[in-house]
């Protein structure tokens, strides 16, 4: 068929299907050729899963930056369409401030979206309530995040949705983690691992990271789905080494001799944060870097998250005790 706006739709969804079995390439072609069939007819259908999930590709690659650039190209997209638009650009910025720990800015988004754990969930509110139980074991409001899951998961068995479980059972399975509940942990990642094997799913565990990998291995200590867990565990290797190879000049990092930063600054955080010291507004800082001023605030965010600030002037005063300035 031509190029019409349906078959961008189906290109969005094909590149779901590859992200979710980390091809992450042929995702994002796939995104991309959606965005490319859909944007003069501003099909909203394709653009929408198409944008996100490249955003989504963006943050599987280690790109943090990338992923919100993303996120603002959808934004002045949807300039004329705000009421279709702007709740999926805020709640996919949400998920990667929880990503990235900026559990503040995460949770505004809640607060903004005016969420609660005992609200009636419709289906095209799901994504945004999984998201919300996500922000709610990151705060270690436990209790909540347990009730909240229990009630998205009956919804997601009811209507026979195993992707949507298959998230919710790796959410449950990270809860009891954190919370030490090392068996009924254990328990948990087994369904998840029966149910996503037989689906082929790979992405819905490496996209929960560090905590992640100590409960596959010990799923493969014990035993579970053995081959399964033995394929993610090379799969989050691989991945980790590109993280640390596929750092760009511009975003290179720059590493501070003996600093205790967890994670260095790139270039162009170090640029934002000489600026950050001078008397210049935001809007200034951007005119300055000539970047766009969402920009500017995802670079001061990210700045604010790695030297475990939450101001401008606490930053600087950090930085100057680091020798960074």
């Amino acid at each position: 068929g031509g190029r019409t706006p349906m078959s961008g739709l189906l290109l969005s969804e094909l590149g779901l299907i590859q992200y979710e079995h980390n091809d992450l390439k042929s995702a994002q072609d796939n995104f991309q050729e959606a965005i490319n069939v859909a944007k003069p007819w501003a099909f909203w259908e394709s653009l929408i899963p198409a944008y996100s999930g490249q955003a989504r590709v963006k943050q599987a690659q280690g790109d943090i930056l990338g992923a919100f650039e993303v996120l603002e190209e959808l934004e002045s997209l949807g300039k004329n369409s705000p009421e279709r638009v702007m709740p999926i650009v805020a709640s996919s910025r949400a998920r990667l401030w929880a990503a990235e720990g900026n559990l503040t800015a995460a949770m505004d988004w809640v607060h903004a979206a005016g969420m609660d754990i005992d609200d009636e969930i419709s289906y095209p509110q799901e994504g945004d309530f999984i998201l919300f139980a996500r922000i709610l074991i990151a705060v270690e409001r436990w209790d909540e995040a347990d009730r909240l899951i229990g009630r998205l998961v009956t919804a997601a068995e009811t209507g026979k949705r195993n992707g949507r479980l298959l998230e919710l059972l790796v959410l449950r399975a990270s809860l009891l983690e954190a919370q030490t509940k090392e068996d009924e942990a254990l328990e948990v990642i087994a369904q998840a691992l029966d149910l996503g094997e037989s689906n082929g799913y790979v992405r819905v565990f490496l996209d929960e990271g560090a905590p992640m990998v100590k409960l596959l291995q010990r799923a493969h200590s014990a035993g579970i789905a053995s081959e399964y867990v033995s394929k993610l565990l090379a799969a989050i290797e691989s991945e980790t080494k590109d993280k640390r190879r596929g750092t760009t000049d511009e975003d290179a990092s720059i590493v501070i001799p003996h600093s205790p930063l967890v994670e260095p600054l790139s270039a162009r955080e170090l640029d934002v944060l000489r600026l950050l010291k001078t008397e210049l507004s935001g809007p200034e800082i951007a005119g300055e870097l000539t970047i766009a001023l969402s920009t500017m605030r995802t670079h001061s965010q990210s700045i604010y998250s790695k030297l475990n600030v939450s101001n401008r002037r606490a930053a600087v005063r950090r930085a100057e005790e680091l020798k960074l300035l």
